[in-house]
Parts: C-alpha cells; structure tokens; sequence
C-alpha cells in the first residue's frame, strides 16, 4: 500500500450536494483499490492568483490516502473529466502527517473561518469517512 496527498480546488459556486457527489465517487475510486481515506482538511474559499477556467476563487481540499497501485491514474481520470474541479495534483509520499497543515493553522487562527452553516458542512463531508 502507498500513501497519497490529494490536494484539489473545485469551483467555489460548488454546491454541497456536488461536494457530496465527488465524495462519493471519489471513495468508489478508493474501495477499488482498497484504499482508505486518512486524513482530511478543508481550507475554505480562497482567491486565485488567477482565473482558472473563468473563476477567480475556489474551494480547498486536501486528503490523505493510502491505496494500491492503479489509484492515481484512476482518480486523475476523474478529476480531468469532473468541470467541478479546477485544478488538482496527486502526491506520492512516504507517509502521512495527520498534523493540520501550516494554511489550516493559520486559519484556525482566523475568526471568520468555518464562521456560517455553510462552510461547515463543506467542512464535514469527508470527514465521515476519514480517521
């Protein structure tokens, strides 16, 4: 089994349902390959530095896997496909810091983050599965 960082930006307008959706069809991807989800955050709406197919913010994600072989070219199937997705990566690494990140620290650190409804059931939705 190998471990995998997945960080990924969907489209800020996303609703929660469609979160919903590629977290459903990205834990299918995963049971395929008998995979397990570690660790997950959610770093909120940010503002690109850019515009990525005509978007100027979007939504952060980062999830933690570890899974057998085949998982990145499949998942990377997905994302190219899924118009949600604005740009991800997929990381190979030796092991997997279940430690928030240094962007999630700081924005813990931050009152406004998770602060509506909203932004914490985006912030919930893989965090059933994860550990």
């Amino acid at each position: 089994m190998k471990y995998y960082e997945i960080p990924f930006a969907a489209i800020a307008e996303i609703p929660v349902q469609g979160i919903e959706a590629l977290k459903t069809r990205f834990t299918d991807i995963l049971e395929k390959h008998s995979g397990k989800i570690l660790h997950v955050e959610y770093l909120g709406v940010r503002d690109l530095a850019y515009k990525v197919k005509k978007q100027s913010k979007a939504r952060f994600f980062l999830i933690s896997v570890e899974v057998g072989t085949g998982f990145p070219m499949d998942i990377t199937k997905y994302f190219r496909i899924n118009e949600s997705i604005l740009r991800y990566q997929v990381y190979n690494v030796e092991s997997v810091n279940k430690k928030p990140s240094a962007i999630l620290t700081d924005l813990l650190k931050t009152p406004e983050y998770l602060g509506t409804e909203e932004e914490k059931a985006y912030s919930n939705i893989f965090a059933a599965k994860s550990n």
